[in-house]
């Protein structure tokens, strides 16, 4: 009887510092991670802070494209063009840039690279209406307030062309992409 309680004392001894051994290693690796991750932090912040003043003192190149993207809200188009530089702009800041540029937003800046948006409260210009007049179409752009500018006329014999296109043109086509007016033009003279 004596020999079994020194052994299960024993036992109880050994687990008592097994778990103590496993709970100060936990916490020596916990400790640390948390001072790892501090210095992680600031290293993080450190490069955020360089980052940040890069950005803010990055300058545009006399290489730099730029892209102009117009909004037409009343249409939901979106027309973009690029273009190069303006040699006025060249080593502008991103400050400087939109000082200079009013009424666009500068998007994106990079030093070889701006993107500028502007809002338009009209429709784009590639809204048209072919109409018949005689013996010819007229090819006309859309205004907002419904009127519109002749763009072109084009002299064309009607005979050629079914009852049902003749009736499309009396009435008048709308059209509201350059590359569908050029392809249903091709179709009516070809």
């Amino acid at each position: 009887m004596k020999k079994k309680l020194v052994f299960y004392s024993f036992c109880l001894i050994v687990l008592i510092v097994c778990f103590n051994v496993g709970y100060f290693i936990s916490l020596n690796k916990s400790t640390k991670g948390s001072l790892k991750s501090k210095d992680a932090k600031k290293s993080e912040e450190s490069l955020t802070q360089s980052v940040n003043f890069d950005l803010q003192k990055q300058k545009l190149s006399p290489n730099a494209e730029v892209c102009y993207k117009q909004v037409y809200l009343v249409c939901g188009h979106n027309i973009t063009s690029e273009n190069t530089i303006d040699p006025k702009w060249v080593n502008m800041t991103r400050e400087d840039l939109e000082k200079a540029v009013l009424g666009w937003k500068v998007i994106e800046f990079r030093r070889d690279y701006v993107l500028l948006e502007k809002n338009f409260s009209d429709l784009c210009l590639n809204h048209y209406i072919i109409k018949e007049n005689g013996n010819e179409i007229v090819v006309s752009q859309k205004k907002l307030n419904g009127d519109t500018d002749i763009l072109k006329r084009i002299e064309l014999p009607l005979g050629h062309l079914s009852t049902e296109d003749i009736n499309r043109l009396k009435a008048g086509i709308e059209i509201d992409s350059r590359e569908e007016l050029n392809q249903l033009l091709e179709d009516f003279t070809s």
